[in-house]
């Protein structure tokens, strides 16, 4: 309510200004952490929304409009393509929310991310023999 009220008082200027700040103490603080433990992080506080003790991506991951897009792009690549019915790797699965919606183009779905609980969550709610869960640092290289 207060940072409501905080937001329509104040000059954007001094809005801006604090938002730098808290933006620069993040960065300070992420600076000593792995990106595991940032974007663990961010889904444990729910920092992108959603439903509190719920692993939520954003709103671009439940945007209707945005996500059956990229849904019927996917679509239409992997039949231009011809590897409709093959393996779809999505690299940062996030909440799981739009790789679902690929299962019907694929024979084998893989969803990797970085977040451990996020992975373990996914598998025990949502593995099957067609769909399956990996933790893997996309963004290291492999030793």
């Amino acid at each position: 309510m207060l940072k409501v009220l905080m937001k329509k008082i104040l000059p954007h200027f001094v809005l801006k200004f604090f938002r730098n700040v808290k933006l620069n103490l993040e960065r300070i603080t992420n600076n000593s952490r792995s990106v595991e433990e940032v974007f663990l992080d961010i889904y444990l506080k729910n920092t992108w929304g959603g439903p509190k003790g719920e692993y939520f991506s954003g709103i671009g991951s439940n945007d209707g409009l945005v996500v059956s897009r990229y849904v019927e792009a996917i679509s239409r690549y992997a039949v231009h393509e011809r590897f409709s019915k093959k393996k779809i790797v999505d690299l940062g699965c996030g909440d799981y929310r739009v790789g679902r919606q690929l299962l019907d183009l694929c024979d084998t779905y893989v969803g990797v991310d970085i977040v451990k609980p996020l992975i373990e969550s996914h598998e025990l709610r949502f593995g099957t023999e067609k769909a399956k869960f990996r933790h893997l640092n996309i963004i290291e290289r492999a030793a």
